[in-house]
C-alpha cells in the first residue's frame, strides 16, 4: 500500500517556479532520502507534504493517519517558560494515556530522562533537537519527516539515533523521509533516494544513486 503519492506537483511563488512536475510514491515502511542543492526545493517539498503550503498544480495523496515532523536545527534563541515534561505533555494526543510513563519511556530512549524537570532554556542544541524528535514520535506517526535530523545531534548519540530509525522502519513499518545535504552511510541499506533540483532528476534505490556520479 502506498503511504505517499505525489503526482505532477508544481509550486510557483512570485512567478518563480520553485518545484516542477514532482512525481514519486512511497510504500508503507519505506525510507526515502531527499537530497539536492541549496535552493533546489527540498524544504519546500516538505512544506507541501505536511500541508504548510499548497501546490500550484498537481496532487499529493497521503494515506497516513498521522505525520510526525522534525524541523531543521532548532534556533538557539529560544524562550520556553516550561519544563521538558510540560512541553511533551502538551503534545500527547488522547486522554486515556499514562502521560508520565510515555514521556519517561521516550526520554530514556533519547538519553534525556535526567532532564525531565529542566526548563527548556537550559538544554543544548543537540538535546533540544532530541526533544523535538520525541515530539515527532510520541503519538506513533505512520509517516515521519526529518529535516536535517543529525545536524545538531551529539556525536555520541548518533549511533543510537540510527538504530532507532532502523527499528521504526523495520519493526514498526513506519514510512520515513530524511531530508539531507549529505547522504549518511548508515542510511544506504534498504533505502530510496530522490534528487530534487526544481524537478526530480533521480528517484530509485540509494545504491544506484551512488553510482550516478553527477548526482553526488
Amino acid at each position: 500500500m502506498n503511504s505517499l503519492v505525489l503526482n505532477n506537483v508544481s509550486y510557483t511563488v512570485d512567478h518563480k517556479e520553485v518545484l516542477k512536475d514532482i512525481t514519486f510514491s512511497l510504500k508503507k515502511g519505506e525510507f526515502l532520502n531527499i537530497v539536492g542543492p541549496n535552493g533546489g526545493g527540498k524544504t519546500t517539498l516538505v512544506e507541501l507534504i505536511i500541508g504548510l503550503v499548497k501546490p500550484s498544480s498537481g496532487d499529493i495523496m497521503i494515506h497516513s493517519q498521522k505525520i510526525g515532523y522534525l524541523p531543521q536545527v532548532i534556533s538557539s534563541k529560544r524562550n520556553f517558560p516550561m519544563t521538558v515534561k510540560e512541553f511533551l505533555k502538551l503534545n500527547i494526543e488522547g486522554r486515556n494515556i499514562d502521560a508520565l510513563s510515555l514521556i519517561t519511556k521516550w526520554l530514556e530512549k533519547m538519553d534525556l530522562v535526567q532532564y525531565v524537570n529542566r526548563n527548556l532554556n537550559t538544554l543544548s542544541g543537540g538535546q533540544l533537537q532530541r526533544l523535538y524528535l520525541i515530539r515527532a514520535l510520541i503519538n506513533k506517526p505512520d509517516l515521519l519527516i526529518l529535516d536535517e535530523p543529525t545536524s545538531a545531534l551529539d556525536p555520541s548519540f548518533k549511533k543510537s539515533f540510527h538504530a532507532l530509525l532502523k527499528d521504526l522502519q523495520t519493526v514498526e513499518k513506519m514510512t520515513i523521509i530524511n531530508v539531507t545535504h549529505h547522504l549518511d552511510e548508515n542510511f544506504y541499506d534498504d533505502s530510496l533516494t530522490v534528487y530534487i533540483d526544481q524537478k526530480v532528476t533521480f528517484f530509485g534505490h540509494t545504491e544506484h544513486y551512488l553510482k550516478e556520479e553527477h548526482h553526488v
